[in-house]
This record gives C-alpha cells, structure tokens and sequence, in this order.
C-alpha cells in the first residue's frame, strides 16, 4: 500500500554518453559557409612599445610639467606654456553679498547710534527714519530724512548723528560704490 521512492536516474557516465556530433570540413559543402577573408580589421594599430621601451611615469616628467618648469612663472623663456588659462575666480554670491551688506547695515546702525544725542530746548520724543549712502571706504555720501518725527529739532538731531558717526568699512564683498541703508532713530527723554 506504500508508494515505492525510486531514485531519479543518474547522468550517463563517459562510457554510455553519446558521442559528440563530429563535423567534416573538407566536404565541399562546407567550404561553401566559411568566410573568404577574415573578419578582423586591417587597420589595427601596431603595439609598438614594450615594457622595455616605455618610459616610466617616475623617470620622466609629462610634457605639459617640463614646459612649466622649462618656462618658469613668468614665462620669460619665450616658450609657450603648455597648461589651460586659469579661469576666473567667481565672485560671492548674491547671497553672500546680501549676508555681508546686513551686516554692515548694522555696524553702521550701532555707530550712528552711539553718535546719536538729545537735542536741547525740547522735550518731544518721536522716531526719525533717515536714508543714509555710505561708501565702502565708510565716508557717508549722503543723509537725508524720509520718515519725520514731526520735530524739527529731533529730525535735525537724526542727520547730525548720522554725520558725527564714525561709519565702519565695508566687507570686502562689497565692490560697488556706495550703499543705501534705511535707519529708524528713536528719541526719547530719559
């Protein structure tokens, strides 16, 4: 009632194996199916240096380094140097330069601000925003009231802060000719 497990059968061993198909090719039906002329190209380069002839990358310097060394620096060899133009170097970012601009703006609002002195004979508090062009040498090119405190003597005071200040330099990032900053000054009593 049991099933009986037969073991598959085994590869043929080299005795009982099947010889392998041979083909004749002397017959003049296959003469017919090879080639006339080989496949390979005609053109191949010649290999013509040997491990004896190549020049080790130790013993001698590339072309390219020899004409430096040969020209120097200055190129006054009169030999043309043999290397790419050296490409610009990229200026900041704009990113970079709104970064630095910020904070110059500041340094410049802490000078104007220590500066900054309560006019006599008043006794009226108010903010005067002021509009101020500073060069990157920190020379101010121009001042000039854009939101007035209503005072005239505080106004007055606010453009006479901004000129007695002692303004930083710009960051070096800062190429252009001026720059124009925006300061809120507050007057009050104390």
């Amino acid at each position: 009632d049991r099933p009986v497990l037969q073991a598959p059968p085994s590869a043929p061993s080299a005795e009982t194996a099947p010889e392998a198909p041979s083909v004749d090719t002397t017959s003049p039906d296959f003469a017919g199916l090879a080639p006339k002329e080989s496949l390979r190209p005609t053109d191949r380069p010649a290999n013509t240096t040997t491990k004896e002839q190549a020049p080790s990358a130790a013993a001698a310097p590339s072309a390219p380094r020899a004409a430096q060394r040969a020209t120097g620096a200055g190129n006054s060899g009169g030999t043309a140097r043999m290397q790419a133009p050296a490409k610009p170097r990229p200026g900041p970012s704009a990113a970079q330069i709104r970064s630095a601009q910020a904070q110059w703006g500041g340094a410049i609002r802490q000078s104007v601000a220590r500066a900054q002195r309560y006019p006599r004979g008043t006794t009226a508090r108010g903010i005067v925003t002021l509009r101020i062009s500073v060069s990157p040498s920190g020379n101010l090119a121009g001042a000039s009231v854009t939101g007035s405190s209503g005072t005239a003597a505080l106004d007055r005071a606010a453009l006479q802060a901004a000129r007695s200040a002692r303004l930083p330099r710009a960051p070096e990032a800062l190429t252009d000719a001026s720059y124009s900053f925006n300061l809120p000054l507050q007057f009050a009593r104390r």
